[in-house]
């Protein structure tokens, strides 16, 4: 499948350079690429292969620590498909979890040891990547608080309750939001937020935040609306206990109200996070050669 698969051309003699890796994503990222997931790609969610849709603690494999002969290296930052609520699984609808079809909240792709990696890390510079279709603009979140496409909480309060690294989501403030807000402490957070212009909603989506040595950053991109971003300082490195915390996205329990509302009318369908530490890449640059293989490839494997 050469729209996701990356075969090497070049010389075999070269040992910095693999022969073969399952996504082309993975070339260059020095191992820094963490819980790579893609949903229209069936050695990573086996239900791609006949559009079935996803059963309660199914593995999404991550394709980052896949070999040739179809094993994982032993670092790997395999998901679940975590149900919480009897009736809260999504279809799969356009190659992704289409979350409209679910009853009750609580349905995630969950993926291990991110949050605890990156709190390991030096700097904590790491960034994370999110592709999913926004809900039209009628049905996005129209009063207070945010909700999440992904958050490291399952608590009904979110990051207001208990400890997390990162909740993007839906917003609302006089105007339609896309906000993400990171935790340094308890009780202390960073956010960033924009309007999406008109052009965004209802549209497949790449999510992109991030933070480097020059701040920190959320870029929304579509093909019908293009690039929309803002940034930040870098603030602080947070010092949150985040053990054992996974990263969940999807429809999740925090913020979301028991009987998802017409916000839950979204998709989801590729993701993953990189410790720019040790890939030493730069996020926009990395999530703009992603976004155009994802946009160049075949109706059969083709997000919508």
């Amino acid at each position: 499948m050469p729209d996701i698969l990356g075969l090497n051309s070049g010389p075999i003699e070269s040992s910095d350079i693999p022969l073969w890796v399952p996504d082309r994503l993975l070339h260059g990222a020095n191992g820094g690429v963490m819980g790579l997931f893609d949903l229209a790609y069936a050695p990573c969610f086996e239900g791609a292969a006949a559009g079935r849709s996803p059963v309660a603690g199914e593995t999404i494999r991550d394709i980052a620590t896949m070999l040739v002969d179809g094993s994982q290296s032993e670092t790997t930052y395999n998901a679940v498909i975590d149900m919480d609520f009897e009736g809260g699984l999504p279809s799969y609808e356009g190659h992704g979890f289409d979350y409209s079809t679910a009853t009750i909240i609580g349905s995630t792709v969950s993926v291990p040891n991110i949050a605890e990696h990156v709190t390991a890390q030096a700097n904590q510079y790491w960034y994370q990547c999110l592709y999913v279709r926004l809900p039209i603009k009628a049905n996005w979140h129209a009063s207070g608080s945010i909700r999440p496409f992904t958050a490291y909480t399952t608590d009904a309060g979110g990051f207001q309750a208990e400890p997390d690294l990162l909740t993007i989501g839906q917003a609302y403030s006089a105007n339609q939001l896309l906000r993400a807000v990171r935790t340094t402490s308890a009780g202390t957070y960073e956010q960033l937020q924009f309007t999406p212009f008109d052009a965004h909603f209802g549209q497949m989506a790449q999510i992109l935040w991030w933070r480097d040595a020059a701040g920190i950053g959320l870029q929304l991109r579509t093909q019908a609306g293009g690039v929309q971003s803002i940034q930040g300082a870098a603030g602080v490195k947070t010092t949150q206990n985040l053990a054992g915390k996974k990263w969940r996205s999807g429809l999740g329990r925090s913020f979301w109200p028991g009987t998802p509302p017409p916000a839950a009318r979204f998709r989801l369908y590729r993701g993953w996070a990189e410790d720019v530490e040790l890939s030493g890449r730069d996020a926009r640059t990395v999530a703009d050669q992603d976004w155009r293989r994802v946009m160049a490839r075949p109706a059969h494997v083709a997000f919508s």
